[in-house]
Protein backbone atom coordinates (compact mmCIF):
# COMPACT_ATOMS: atom_id res chain seq x y z
CA UNK A 1 0.00 0.00 0.00
CA UNK A 2 1.25 3.49 -0.80
CA UNK A 3 2.11 5.88 2.00
CA UNK A 4 -0.90 7.84 3.19
CA UNK A 5 -0.82 11.41 4.38
CA UNK A 6 -0.10 11.56 8.12
CA UNK A 7 -2.91 14.07 8.52
CA UNK A 8 -5.39 11.77 6.82
CA UNK A 9 -4.42 8.85 9.02
CA UNK A 10 -4.62 10.86 12.25
CA UNK A 11 -7.94 12.52 11.54
CA UNK A 12 -9.75 9.57 10.00
CA UNK A 13 -10.45 8.46 13.60
CA UNK A 14 -12.37 11.69 14.19
CA UNK A 15 -15.10 10.58 11.80
CA UNK A 16 -16.48 8.02 14.27
CA UNK A 17 -15.82 10.14 17.36
CA UNK A 18 -18.59 10.37 19.99
CA UNK A 19 -17.90 11.08 23.70
CA UNK A 20 -18.87 8.05 25.77
CA UNK A 21 -19.86 10.19 28.75
CA UNK A 22 -23.14 11.24 27.14
CA UNK A 23 -24.15 7.73 26.10
CA UNK A 24 -24.35 6.62 29.75
CA UNK A 25 -27.71 8.35 30.26
CA UNK A 26 -30.07 6.49 27.88
CA UNK A 27 -33.32 7.98 29.24
CA UNK A 28 -32.09 11.55 28.86
CA UNK A 29 -30.43 10.74 25.55
CA UNK A 30 -33.59 9.17 24.09
CA UNK A 31 -35.89 12.03 25.08
CA UNK A 32 -33.54 14.70 23.78
CA UNK A 33 -32.81 12.90 20.52
CA UNK A 34 -36.53 12.51 19.85
CA UNK A 35 -36.71 16.29 19.96
CA UNK A 36 -33.69 16.55 17.66
CA UNK A 37 -35.34 14.07 15.28
CA UNK A 38 -38.36 16.34 14.96
CA UNK A 39 -36.14 19.38 14.32
CA UNK A 40 -34.04 17.61 11.68
CA UNK A 41 -37.06 16.58 9.65
CA UNK A 42 -38.78 19.96 9.58
CA UNK A 43 -36.26 22.81 9.88
CA UNK A 44 -33.16 24.09 8.03
CA UNK A 45 -29.80 24.06 9.81
CA UNK A 46 -29.79 27.72 10.88
CA UNK A 47 -33.22 27.39 12.51
CA UNK A 48 -32.13 24.20 14.28
CA UNK A 49 -29.09 26.06 15.66
CA UNK A 50 -31.41 28.64 17.24
CA UNK A 51 -33.63 25.94 18.77
CA UNK A 52 -30.67 24.00 20.14
CA UNK A 53 -29.10 27.13 21.62
CA UNK A 54 -32.40 27.91 23.35
CA UNK A 55 -32.54 24.37 24.76
CA UNK A 56 -28.97 24.64 26.06
CA UNK A 57 -29.65 28.01 27.73
CA UNK A 58 -32.65 26.49 29.53
CA UNK A 59 -30.39 23.81 31.00
CA UNK A 60 -29.77 25.88 34.10
CA UNK A 61 -26.43 24.99 35.62
CA UNK A 62 -23.24 24.95 33.58
CA UNK A 63 -22.99 21.20 34.09
CA UNK A 64 -26.48 20.58 32.70
CA UNK A 65 -25.89 22.97 29.81
CA UNK A 66 -22.69 21.16 28.98
CA UNK A 67 -24.47 17.81 29.04
CA UNK A 68 -27.24 19.01 26.69
CA UNK A 69 -24.74 20.65 24.35
CA UNK A 70 -22.69 17.46 24.31
CA UNK A 71 -25.73 15.35 23.46
CA UNK A 72 -26.63 17.78 20.69
CA UNK A 73 -23.13 17.66 19.24
CA UNK A 74 -23.10 13.85 19.34
CA UNK A 75 -26.47 13.71 17.60
CA UNK A 76 -25.85 16.21 14.80
CA UNK A 77 -22.23 15.23 14.12
CA UNK A 78 -23.41 11.65 13.63
CA UNK A 79 -26.53 12.48 11.59
CA UNK A 80 -26.82 10.98 8.12
CA UNK A 81 -28.99 13.90 6.95
CA UNK A 82 -27.18 16.34 4.67
CA UNK A 83 -26.58 19.73 6.25
CA UNK A 84 -26.75 18.65 9.89
CA UNK A 85 -22.97 18.91 10.23
CA UNK A 86 -23.49 22.70 10.18
CA UNK A 87 -25.39 22.38 13.46
CA UNK A 88 -22.59 20.31 15.00
CA UNK A 89 -19.97 22.88 13.94
CA UNK A 90 -22.13 25.67 15.39
CA UNK A 91 -22.38 23.88 18.74
CA UNK A 92 -18.64 23.21 18.80
CA UNK A 93 -17.76 26.83 17.99
CA UNK A 94 -20.35 28.60 20.14
CA UNK A 95 -20.28 26.47 23.27
CA UNK A 96 -17.10 24.41 23.54
CA UNK A 97 -14.29 25.88 21.46
CA UNK A 98 -15.16 29.31 22.85
CA UNK A 99 -14.85 27.76 26.36
CA UNK A 100 -18.34 29.01 27.17
CA UNK A 101 -19.01 25.47 28.39
CA UNK A 102 -16.63 22.74 29.46
CA UNK A 103 -16.22 19.75 27.19
CA UNK A 104 -16.83 16.48 29.05
CA UNK A 105 -13.45 14.90 28.33
CA UNK A 106 -10.34 17.02 27.85
CA UNK A 107 -8.55 14.04 26.28
CA UNK A 108 -10.97 14.13 23.33
CA UNK A 109 -11.08 17.93 23.02
CA UNK A 110 -8.57 17.87 20.10
CA UNK A 111 -11.02 15.61 18.25
CA UNK A 112 -13.79 18.16 18.76
CA UNK A 113 -11.51 20.89 17.43
CA UNK A 114 -10.56 18.75 14.44
CA UNK A 115 -14.18 17.99 13.58
CA UNK A 116 -15.05 21.69 13.47
CA UNK A 117 -11.86 22.64 11.64
CA UNK A 118 -12.34 20.01 8.93
CA UNK A 119 -15.98 20.88 8.30
CA UNK A 120 -16.25 24.63 8.83
CA UNK A 121 -15.20 25.84 5.35
CA UNK A 122 -17.17 23.33 3.29
CA UNK A 123 -20.60 23.49 4.90
CA UNK A 124 -23.65 23.59 2.64
CA UNK A 125 -24.49 27.17 1.75
CA UNK A 126 -20.89 28.36 2.16
CA UNK A 127 -18.80 29.78 -0.72
CA UNK A 128 -16.51 27.04 -2.01
CA UNK A 129 -12.80 27.68 -1.32
CA UNK A 130 -10.70 27.97 -4.47
CA UNK A 131 -8.05 25.34 -5.25
CA UNK A 132 -5.24 25.73 -7.78
CA UNK A 133 -3.95 22.29 -8.66
CA UNK A 134 -1.53 20.59 -11.00
CA UNK A 135 -3.23 19.28 -14.13
CA UNK A 136 -2.28 15.98 -15.73
CA UNK A 137 -1.97 17.94 -18.98
CA UNK A 138 0.53 20.33 -17.41
CA UNK A 139 0.23 23.70 -15.73
CA UNK A 140 -2.29 24.51 -13.00
CA UNK A 141 -6.08 24.73 -13.10
CA UNK A 142 -8.32 26.67 -10.73
CA UNK A 143 -11.50 25.06 -9.46
CA UNK A 144 -13.16 28.37 -10.34
CA UNK A 145 -12.59 27.56 -14.02
CA UNK A 146 -15.81 26.87 -15.86
CA UNK A 147 -17.85 29.66 -14.30
CA UNK A 148 -21.52 29.30 -15.15
CA UNK A 149 -21.42 25.53 -14.69
CA UNK A 150 -22.09 23.19 -11.80
CA UNK A 151 -18.82 21.90 -10.40
CA UNK A 152 -18.21 18.43 -9.03
CA UNK A 153 -15.10 18.06 -6.88
CA UNK A 154 -14.31 14.35 -6.72
CA UNK A 155 -11.44 13.40 -4.43
CA UNK A 156 -10.23 9.84 -4.96
CA UNK A 157 -7.30 7.49 -4.37
CA UNK A 158 -6.45 5.30 -7.36
CA UNK A 159 -5.42 2.43 -5.02
CA UNK A 160 -8.78 2.47 -3.20
CA UNK A 161 -11.29 -0.24 -4.15
CA UNK A 162 -14.28 1.78 -2.93
CA UNK A 163 -13.04 4.69 -5.04
CA UNK A 164 -13.03 2.50 -8.15
CA UNK A 165 -16.64 1.50 -7.53
CA UNK A 166 -17.68 5.12 -6.99
CA UNK A 167 -15.65 6.33 -9.98
CA UNK A 168 -17.34 3.80 -12.27
CA UNK A 169 -20.77 4.96 -11.04
CA UNK A 170 -19.82 8.62 -11.48
CA UNK A 171 -18.61 8.04 -15.04
CA UNK A 172 -21.82 6.16 -15.85
CA UNK A 173 -23.90 9.03 -14.44
CA UNK A 174 -22.04 11.71 -16.42
CA UNK A 175 -22.03 9.68 -19.66
CA UNK A 176 -25.83 9.81 -19.59
CA UNK A 177 -26.14 13.33 -18.18
CA UNK A 178 -28.25 15.84 -20.09
CA UNK A 179 -28.70 18.92 -17.98
CA UNK A 180 -26.99 22.19 -17.16
CA UNK A 181 -23.27 22.55 -17.89
CA UNK A 182 -21.08 20.55 -15.50
CA UNK A 183 -17.34 20.72 -14.81
CA UNK A 184 -15.82 17.66 -13.14
CA UNK A 185 -12.62 18.13 -11.16
CA UNK A 186 -11.29 14.60 -10.65
CA UNK A 187 -8.66 15.09 -7.92
CA UNK A 188 -6.15 12.27 -7.49
CA UNK A 189 -4.92 12.31 -3.89
CA UNK A 190 -1.80 10.28 -4.75
CA UNK A 191 -0.54 11.83 -8.01
CA UNK A 192 1.62 8.92 -9.23
CA UNK A 193 1.75 9.65 -12.98
CA UNK A 194 2.70 6.05 -13.84
CA UNK A 195 -0.64 4.74 -12.54
CA UNK A 196 -2.64 7.93 -13.03
CA UNK A 197 -2.75 7.74 -16.84
CA UNK A 198 -4.26 4.20 -16.96
CA UNK A 199 -6.86 5.28 -14.39
CA UNK A 200 -7.82 8.31 -16.50
CA UNK A 201 -8.03 6.16 -19.63
CA UNK A 202 -10.17 3.55 -17.91
CA UNK A 203 -12.61 5.99 -16.37
CA UNK A 204 -12.58 9.75 -16.95
CA UNK A 205 -11.60 9.61 -20.64
CA UNK A 206 -14.90 7.81 -21.25
CA UNK A 207 -16.95 10.89 -20.30
CA UNK A 208 -18.10 12.69 -23.48
CA UNK A 209 -16.90 16.27 -23.12
CA UNK A 210 -18.33 19.25 -24.99
CA UNK A 211 -20.02 22.56 -24.39
CA UNK A 212 -21.97 21.10 -21.47
CA UNK A 213 -19.29 18.91 -19.97
CA UNK A 214 -15.66 19.56 -19.02
CA UNK A 215 -13.30 17.20 -17.19
CA UNK A 216 -10.15 18.30 -15.37
CA UNK A 217 -7.73 15.68 -14.00
CA UNK A 218 -5.89 17.31 -11.11
CA UNK A 219 -3.62 16.42 -8.20
CA UNK A 220 -1.94 17.94 -5.16
CA UNK A 221 -0.51 15.04 -3.15
CA UNK A 222 1.45 17.34 -0.82
CA UNK A 223 -1.74 19.25 0.01
CA UNK A 224 -0.24 22.65 -0.75
CA UNK A 225 -3.81 23.93 -1.23
CA UNK A 226 -4.85 22.63 2.20
CA UNK A 227 -7.67 20.87 0.37
CA UNK A 228 -8.14 18.16 2.99
CA UNK A 229 -9.09 20.73 5.61
CA UNK A 230 -10.92 23.12 3.29
CA UNK A 231 -13.24 20.39 1.99
CA UNK A 232 -13.20 18.01 4.94
CA UNK A 233 -11.54 15.20 3.02
CA UNK A 234 -10.74 12.75 5.81
CA UNK A 235 -11.29 9.74 3.60
CA UNK A 236 -11.73 8.92 -0.08
CA UNK A 237 -13.83 8.91 -2.10
CA UNK A 238 -15.30 12.31 -1.19
CA UNK A 239 -17.57 14.27 -3.51
CA UNK A 240 -18.75 17.90 -3.31
CA UNK A 241 -21.27 19.68 -5.57
CA UNK A 242 -20.88 23.44 -6.12
CA UNK A 243 -23.51 25.51 -7.91
CA UNK A 244 -22.80 28.23 -10.52
CA UNK A 245 -22.88 30.85 -7.73
CA UNK A 246 -19.82 29.06 -6.26
CA UNK A 247 -21.96 27.94 -3.30
CA UNK A 248 -21.65 24.42 -1.89
CA UNK A 249 -24.98 22.64 -2.36
CA UNK A 250 -23.90 19.09 -1.51
CA UNK A 251 -21.03 17.43 0.36
CA UNK A 252 -19.99 13.92 1.37
CA UNK A 253 -22.11 12.74 -1.56
CA UNK A 254 -22.40 9.38 -3.23
CA UNK A 255 -23.49 9.10 -6.85
CA UNK A 256 -27.16 8.55 -6.01
CA UNK A 257 -27.27 11.72 -3.91
CA UNK A 258 -25.38 13.63 -6.60
CA UNK A 259 -27.86 12.51 -9.26
CA UNK A 260 -30.80 13.64 -7.13
CA UNK A 261 -29.27 17.05 -6.43
CA UNK A 262 -28.51 17.64 -10.11
CA UNK A 263 -32.04 16.59 -11.03
CA UNK A 264 -33.59 18.98 -8.52
CA UNK A 265 -31.39 21.92 -9.53
CA UNK A 266 -31.84 21.28 -13.25
CA UNK A 267 -35.62 21.24 -12.81
CA UNK A 268 -35.51 24.72 -11.27
CA UNK A 269 -33.21 26.12 -13.94
CA UNK A 270 -35.25 24.63 -16.78
CA UNK A 271 -38.14 26.90 -15.78
CA UNK A 272 -35.94 29.91 -16.45
CA UNK A 273 -34.66 28.47 -19.71
CA UNK A 274 -38.18 27.97 -21.03
CA UNK A 275 -38.90 31.63 -20.27
CA UNK A 276 -35.64 32.80 -21.89
CA UNK A 277 -36.14 30.55 -24.92
CA UNK A 278 -39.58 32.04 -25.57
CA UNK A 279 -38.22 35.59 -25.27
CA UNK A 280 -35.26 34.92 -27.58
CA UNK A 281 -37.46 33.18 -30.16
CA UNK A 282 -39.90 36.09 -30.20
CA UNK A 283 -37.03 38.52 -30.93
CA UNK A 284 -35.15 36.40 -33.49
CA UNK A 285 -32.92 37.37 -35.09
CA UNK A 286 -31.64 39.21 -32.01
CA UNK A 287 -28.32 40.93 -31.32
CA UNK A 288 -26.55 41.91 -28.11
CA UNK A 289 -28.50 45.17 -27.81
CA UNK A 290 -31.78 43.23 -27.80
CA UNK A 291 -30.52 40.93 -25.05
CA UNK A 292 -29.32 43.85 -22.93
CA UNK A 293 -32.81 45.37 -23.25
CA UNK A 294 -34.34 42.07 -22.09
CA UNK A 295 -32.01 42.06 -19.06
CA UNK A 296 -33.16 45.56 -18.13
CA UNK A 297 -36.79 44.47 -18.42
CA UNK A 298 -36.18 41.42 -16.20
CA UNK A 299 -34.38 43.56 -13.61
CA UNK A 300 -37.22 46.11 -13.56
CA UNK A 301 -39.98 43.52 -13.19
CA UNK A 302 -38.24 41.75 -10.30
CA UNK A 303 -36.94 44.83 -8.45
CA UNK A 304 -39.42 44.49 -5.57
CA UNK A 305 -38.01 41.06 -4.70
CA UNK A 306 -34.19 41.28 -4.41
CA UNK A 307 -33.76 37.51 -4.13
CA UNK A 308 -35.82 36.91 -7.26
CA UNK A 309 -34.02 39.69 -9.11
CA UNK A 310 -30.64 38.24 -8.18
CA UNK A 311 -31.62 34.76 -9.32
CA UNK A 312 -33.26 35.94 -12.55
CA UNK A 313 -30.39 38.17 -13.64
CA UNK A 314 -27.75 35.56 -12.87
CA UNK A 315 -29.65 32.81 -14.67
CA UNK A 316 -30.04 35.07 -17.72
CA UNK A 317 -26.32 35.88 -17.59
CA UNK A 318 -25.45 32.16 -17.57
CA UNK A 319 -28.02 31.43 -20.27
CA UNK A 320 -26.41 33.92 -22.64
CA UNK A 321 -22.81 33.19 -21.60
CA UNK A 322 -23.15 29.50 -22.45
CA UNK A 323 -24.81 29.98 -25.82
CA UNK A 324 -22.61 29.38 -28.86
CA UNK A 325 -23.41 32.81 -30.22
CA UNK A 326 -21.05 35.76 -30.03
CA UNK A 327 -23.83 38.39 -29.80
CA UNK A 328 -25.40 36.62 -26.83
CA UNK A 329 -22.04 36.25 -25.09
CA UNK A 330 -21.36 39.92 -25.73
CA UNK A 331 -24.65 40.72 -23.98
CA UNK A 332 -23.63 38.46 -21.09
CA UNK A 333 -20.43 40.48 -20.63
CA UNK A 334 -22.49 43.69 -20.55
CA UNK A 335 -24.87 42.18 -17.95
CA UNK A 336 -21.87 41.16 -15.84
CA UNK A 337 -20.55 44.72 -15.91
CA UNK A 338 -23.91 46.42 -15.40
CA UNK A 339 -25.55 44.25 -12.75
CA UNK A 340 -23.06 41.90 -11.09
CA UNK A 341 -19.42 43.05 -10.93
CA UNK A 342 -19.90 45.98 -8.56
CA UNK A 343 -23.06 44.93 -6.75
CA UNK A 344 -23.08 43.75 -3.11
CA UNK A 345 -26.13 41.67 -4.00
CA UNK A 346 -23.76 38.83 -4.88
CA UNK A 347 -20.97 37.27 -2.84
CA UNK A 348 -17.40 38.48 -3.31
CA UNK A 349 -16.44 35.04 -4.61
CA UNK A 350 -19.15 35.06 -7.26
CA UNK A 351 -18.30 38.60 -8.34
CA UNK A 352 -14.64 37.65 -8.62
CA UNK A 353 -15.50 34.66 -10.79
CA UNK A 354 -17.78 36.71 -13.06
CA UNK A 355 -15.13 39.43 -13.44
CA UNK A 356 -12.58 36.81 -14.55
CA UNK A 357 -15.11 35.18 -16.85
CA UNK A 358 -16.09 38.48 -18.49
CA UNK A 359 -12.41 39.39 -18.92
CA UNK A 360 -11.83 36.03 -20.59
CA UNK A 361 -14.67 36.71 -23.02
CA UNK A 362 -13.14 40.05 -23.94
CA UNK A 363 -9.83 38.42 -24.93
CA UNK A 364 -9.53 37.89 -28.68
CA UNK A 365 -12.94 39.38 -29.34
CA UNK A 366 -14.48 40.11 -32.72
CA UNK A 367 -12.54 42.97 -34.30
CA UNK A 368 -9.34 42.20 -32.36
CA UNK A 369 -6.14 40.95 -33.92
CA UNK A 370 -5.80 37.33 -32.81
CA UNK A 371 -3.00 36.56 -30.38
CA UNK A 372 -0.47 34.24 -32.00
CA UNK A 373 0.37 31.72 -29.25
CA UNK A 374 3.07 29.07 -29.28
CA UNK A 375 1.81 25.48 -29.58
CA UNK A 376 3.33 22.16 -30.63
CA UNK A 377 3.14 20.35 -33.96
CA UNK A 378 1.10 17.17 -33.73
CA UNK A 379 3.59 15.38 -36.02
CA UNK A 380 6.78 15.79 -34.00
CA UNK A 381 6.00 17.88 -30.90
CA UNK A 382 8.21 20.77 -31.99
CA UNK A 383 7.22 24.28 -30.95
CA UNK A 384 5.46 26.37 -33.57
CA UNK A 385 3.32 29.48 -33.85
CA UNK A 386 -0.40 28.86 -34.23
CA UNK A 387 -0.76 31.41 -37.04
CA UNK A 388 1.53 31.36 -40.07
CA UNK A 389 1.37 33.00 -43.49
CA UNK A 390 -1.40 35.25 -44.77
CA UNK A 391 -4.23 33.05 -46.06
CA UNK A 392 -7.46 34.77 -47.07
CA UNK A 393 -9.18 33.21 -44.05
CA UNK A 394 -8.00 31.14 -41.09
CA UNK A 395 -10.44 28.91 -39.24
CA UNK A 396 -9.21 28.03 -35.74
CA UNK A 397 -10.91 24.87 -34.52
CA UNK A 398 -10.24 24.13 -30.83
CA UNK A 399 -11.37 20.62 -29.98
CA UNK A 400 -10.96 17.35 -28.08
CA UNK A 401 -10.82 13.98 -29.81
CA UNK A 402 -13.22 12.48 -27.22
CA UNK A 403 -15.78 15.29 -27.45
CA UNK A 404 -19.13 14.35 -29.01
CA UNK A 405 -19.96 17.92 -30.01
CA UNK A 406 -16.51 18.23 -31.57
CA UNK A 407 -17.10 15.13 -33.68
CA UNK A 408 -20.29 16.71 -35.02
CA UNK A 409 -18.41 19.86 -36.01
CA UNK A 410 -15.59 17.84 -37.59
CA UNK A 411 -18.09 15.98 -39.73
CA UNK A 412 -19.44 19.28 -41.09
CA UNK A 413 -15.95 20.60 -41.78
CA UNK A 414 -14.97 17.36 -43.47
CA UNK A 415 -18.04 17.45 -45.73
CA UNK A 416 -17.15 21.01 -46.74
CA UNK A 417 -13.38 20.51 -47.01
CA UNK A 418 -13.32 21.14 -50.77
CA UNK A 419 -15.41 24.31 -50.47
CA UNK A 420 -13.24 25.60 -47.66
CA UNK A 421 -10.10 25.01 -49.71
CA UNK A 422 -11.69 26.61 -52.80
CA UNK A 423 -12.59 29.70 -50.78
CA UNK A 424 -9.02 29.82 -49.44
CA UNK A 425 -9.89 28.98 -45.85
CA UNK A 426 -6.95 27.53 -43.92
CA UNK A 427 -8.22 25.14 -41.23
CA UNK A 428 -6.06 24.95 -38.11
CA UNK A 429 -7.08 22.15 -35.74
CA UNK A 430 -5.86 22.67 -32.17
CA UNK A 431 -6.29 19.67 -29.88
CA UNK A 432 -6.59 20.80 -26.24
CA UNK A 433 -6.43 17.22 -24.94
CA UNK A 434 -3.39 15.19 -23.93
CA UNK A 435 -3.83 11.78 -25.59
CA UNK A 436 -1.36 11.71 -28.48
CA UNK A 437 -2.48 8.28 -29.66
CA UNK A 438 -6.10 9.38 -30.05
CA UNK A 439 -5.00 12.54 -31.84
CA UNK A 440 -2.91 10.57 -34.31
CA UNK A 441 -5.98 8.47 -35.02
CA UNK A 442 -8.05 11.63 -35.46
CA UNK A 443 -5.56 13.04 -37.98
CA UNK A 444 -5.53 9.80 -39.96
CA UNK A 445 -9.35 9.77 -40.13
CA UNK A 446 -9.57 13.46 -41.03
CA UNK A 447 -6.65 13.98 -43.38
CA UNK A 448 -7.91 17.00 -45.31
CA UNK A 449 -4.63 18.90 -45.62
CA UNK A 450 -5.49 20.82 -42.49
CA UNK A 451 -2.91 22.04 -39.95
CA UNK A 452 -2.81 19.85 -36.86
CA UNK A 453 -1.48 21.34 -33.60
CA UNK A 454 -1.73 20.43 -29.94
CA UNK A 455 -1.80 22.65 -26.91
CA UNK A 456 0.92 22.66 -24.28
CA UNK A 457 -0.37 24.69 -21.30
CA UNK A 458 3.15 25.26 -19.99
CA UNK A 459 4.23 27.25 -23.05
CA UNK A 460 1.00 28.58 -24.55
CA UNK A 461 -1.26 30.13 -21.91
CA UNK A 462 -3.95 29.37 -24.48
CA UNK A 463 -6.87 28.24 -22.36
CA UNK A 464 -8.38 30.46 -19.69
CA UNK A 465 -5.86 33.23 -20.48
CA UNK A 466 -5.53 34.06 -24.17
CA UNK A 467 -8.66 32.51 -25.71
CA UNK A 468 -12.17 31.99 -24.38
CA UNK A 469 -12.07 28.19 -24.43
CA UNK A 470 -14.07 27.15 -21.39
CA UNK A 471 -15.80 24.44 -23.37
CA UNK A 472 -15.13 22.82 -26.71
CA UNK A 473 -15.73 22.86 -29.62
CA UNK A 474 -14.77 26.49 -30.21
CA UNK A 475 -14.37 28.11 -33.63
CA UNK A 476 -12.68 31.42 -34.51
CA UNK A 477 -12.63 32.83 -38.05
CA UNK A 478 -9.81 35.26 -38.98
CA UNK A 479 -9.24 37.40 -42.07
CA UNK A 480 -5.97 37.86 -43.96
CA UNK A 481 -4.71 40.35 -41.36
CA UNK A 482 -5.56 37.93 -38.51
CA UNK A 483 -8.45 40.09 -37.39
CA UNK A 484 -11.21 38.02 -35.80
CA UNK A 485 -14.38 38.33 -37.85
CA UNK A 486 -16.44 35.61 -36.13
CA UNK A 487 -16.27 33.38 -33.05
CA UNK A 488 -18.51 31.18 -30.93
CA UNK A 489 -20.15 29.85 -34.05
CA UNK A 490 -21.06 26.33 -35.11
CA UNK A 491 -19.47 25.04 -38.30
CA UNK A 492 -22.87 25.07 -40.01
CA UNK A 493 -22.99 28.88 -39.61
CA UNK A 494 -19.95 29.25 -41.86
CA UNK A 495 -22.31 28.84 -44.78
CA UNK A 496 -23.26 32.48 -44.42
CA UNK A 497 -19.68 33.71 -44.23
CA UNK A 498 -17.13 31.70 -46.25
CA UNK A 499 -19.09 28.77 -47.73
Amino acid sequence: MKRKSLLTAIFAAALSFAPAAHAQEPAVFNSVTEYFDSLSLTLPADSICTKVDSLIVQGGSAEHKSRIAGLAFDYFSGSSLMGMDAVAVHIADKWFLSRELKWSDEATFPMLYTYAEFNRQSLIGKPAPELNMESYEGGTVSTRTGDGSYKILYFYDETCGTCREQTAQLVSLLKGYDGEAVSLYAINSMGDRATWKPYIDEYFAQIPTGRKMAVYNLTDPEDRNDWRRKFGVLKTPTMVLIDPDNVIVGRQLDCNALAQLLKINNAEISKYHKLFDSIVESLAPADSTDMVTVAAMLAERSKDDPALQRETIFEFYKYLRNRQNFEYQKAAAHIASEYIEGSPMWSAELREGVVKDAALFRTNSVGDTAVNVTLRKASNGHKTKMLKGRPKYTLLFFHLTTCGDCKREVAILRENADKLRKNKVKVVCVNVGFDDELYRKFIKENDRRWVYLKDDPIISGLRHKQYDIRFVPELYLLDRDRVIIARDYEAACLAGIVL
